[in-house]
C-alpha cells in the first residue's frame, strides 16, 4: 500500500536509547520549546547517534518510560505537541560535490542516522570501517511476512536511494555497489534500474524466500564470501546497509533532514487500517493499535508484535514508543499450543533441516535443558542469526529463539 502521513500525536516520547551503543544525555530541560528537526540528546561517546524532536513544542518531562526492547523503563524526553510544526532549519551551504569525506560522516552523525532495518547501529560509525572494503550491498530483501515498507520506498523515492548509493560510496572510496532485490518485488527492481545512470551500481534479483534479507546470506549469495563465526561483513570486504538507511542518508546529506520518522508497516490480524505509515520517532504504540487495530487486537488473544512475525519483538507495553529501529507494528493470533513451555526436544531434526545457517538448534535446547548453554559455544551459537525458522517448525513448540539469545549472553 502507499505510504501515507500517521496523525501527529498529541505527545512523543523519546527514548535516550535508540541504538546500539551509548545512549544520550538530554541536552534541553523541563519547560524548554523546541522545534522539529532541533537535536535533544548526544554523547560525547563516538559509538552513539543523536536524537532530534520529532514535533515542536515544549519539553513537559524528562522521566523513565516503557522501551518496546528493553524490559525496563528508559530515561525519556517527553514534549508536548503544539502543532505549530515549527521547523528547526539548518542550511546546507555546500553540495555532495564539495563535501568531502569527513564532512559527510560529520552531517551523518550530527543527524542521527542509524541501520533502519533493525539493529539500529549509528551510521556513521559502519561507513568509517577499520578494514578496507571493496563492495557496497544494499539490501532491498524485505522477506519477512507483512512488511512492505522498504518495498515503498524502492517504489516511491527511487531517486533519493540511487542519491543515497552514491553518497556512501563518495565516503567509502570504492567503485562498486549491488542492489539485491527478490524477485516478487520486480517492478520496484525494474523502476531502480531506470533512474540510474551509475555504472557503478549493478543489479540483483533474487528468489523469494525467508530468510533471503539476513546479510550473511546475502553476501554469500553475491559475493560467495562467508562472514566468519564471531565475524562481520567488513571482514570479507563488504558493508550492507538497508534500503531505508540509504534514503535516510540521502535526506540527512541533501535536504539537511535528521532522522525524526521512519516507515512502519502495520498489518495482521483485525488491522482494520493496514497500510504503510510515516510516523513521527516517539509515538506511542498505543496511538498506534487505537486507530489501525479493531478493539479485540487488545485482548489476550492476540500478540502485537514490533517488526515481522518470525523476528519481531513481542510488545508488553503499549505506552513504549516508535523508536528508530521499528519497522513494523503487526497483530498475530495465539495458539495455545505454541505457548507451552515445559516440552521436551523430541530431536525430531526438524530445526536442523531448515536452519539457513546450517546449524544445530536441537543441540542448544539440549544444552540449555541440561544446564550446560556453554556446550552450545562448540556448536557456533554466535553464527545464529535469530530468523526463528527453528522455532517456527519445532514439533514440540519449544522457544527456541528465546532460548538462543538467553545462551547467547551466557
Amino acid at each position: 500500500m502507499p505510504i501515507t502521513n500517521f496523525p501527529d500525536p498529541e505527545l512523543v516520547v523519546i527514548p535516550l536509547s535508540q541504538h546500539t551503543g551509548t545512549p544520550c544525555e538530554p541536552i534541553v530541560k523541563v519547560g524548554d520549546k523546541v522545534k522539529v528537526g532541533q537535536k535533544i540528546g548526544d554523547s560525547k561517546s563516538y559509538i552513539t547517534a543523536p536524537l532530534h524532536s520529532s514535533v515542536s513544542g515544549e519539553v513537559i518531562s524528562i522521566e523513565e518510560r516503557p522501551h518496546p526492547l528493553i524490559e525496563k523503563n528508559i530515561i525519556s524526553i517527553v514534549i508536548k505537541n503544539d502543532f505549530k510544526n515549527e521547523i528547526y532549519s539548518i542550511i546546507q551551504n555546500k553540495t555532495l560535490d564539495n563535501l568531502s569525506k569527513e564532512e559527510l560522516l560529520d552531517i551523518i552523525r550530527e543527524k542521527g542516522i542509524v541501520g533502519l532495518g533493525g539493529a539500529a547501529f549509528p551510521a556513521h560509525v559502519k561507513l568509517k570501517p577499520p578494514k578496507p572494503v571493496d563492495t557496497l550491498i544494499i539490501n532491498g530483501c524485505e522477506c519477512e511476512a507483512h512488511l512492505n515498507c522498504d518495498y515503498r520506498i524502492m517504489l516511491e523515492n527511487t531517486k533519493e536511494i540511487i542519491n543515497g548509493i552514491k553518497i556512501i560510496l563518495k565516503i567509502l572510496n570504492i567503485q562498486k555497489a549491488i542492489i539485491a532485490v527478490e524477485d516478487n518485488k520486480s517492478d520496484a527492481l525494474e523502476k531502480l534500474k531506470a533512474e540510474n545512470t551509475d555504472n557503478r551500481i549493478e543489479f540483483a534479483s533474487l528468489k523469494t524466500k525467508y530468510p533471503q534479507g539476513a546479510e550473511r546470506m546475502l553476501i554469500k549469495k553475491l559475493l560467495n564470501r562467508e562472514v566468519p563465526v564471531g565475524g562481520l561483513p567488513l571482514d570479507v570486504g563488504t558493508i550492507v546497509s538497508n534500503i531505508s538507511t540509504v534514503t535516510a542518508i540521502n535526506d540527512a546529506v541533501i535536504s539537511a533532514i535528521p532522522l525524526i520518522e521512519r516507515i512502519v508497516c502495520v498489518s495482521g490480524e483485525n488491522c482494520q487500517k493496514p497500510g504503510n505509515y510515516r510516523v513521527k520517532i516517539g509515538t506511542l504504540i498505543k496511538n498506534i493499535i487505537d486507530h489501525c487495530f479493531s478493539p479485540e487486537s487488545k485482548n489476550n488473544n492476540y500478540l502485537i508484535k514490533m517488526g515481522g512475525p518470525m523476528m519481531g519483538r513481542d510488545l508488553i507495553n503499549f505506552e513504549s514508543p516508535v523508536i528508530k529501529g521499528t519497522t513494523g507494528i503487526v497483530a498475530i493470533k495465539k495458539n495455545e499450543a505454541e505457548f507451552d513451555k515445559n516440552r521436551k526436544c523430541i530431536k525430531c531434526g526438524r530445526c536442523v533441516d531448515v536452519c539457513p545457517m546450517e546449524l544445530y538448534p536441537l543441540q542448544y535446547v539440549l544444552n540449555s535443558q541440561s544446564n550446560t548453554p556453554a556446550e552450545s559455544k562448540k556448536y557456533d551459537i554466535k553464527s545464529c542469526i535469530e530468523c526463528g525458522c527453528c522455532e517456527y517448525i519445532c514439533s514440540s513448540k519449544i522457544p527456541i529463539v528465546k532460548i538462543i539469545k538467553q545462551d547467547k549472553l551466557s
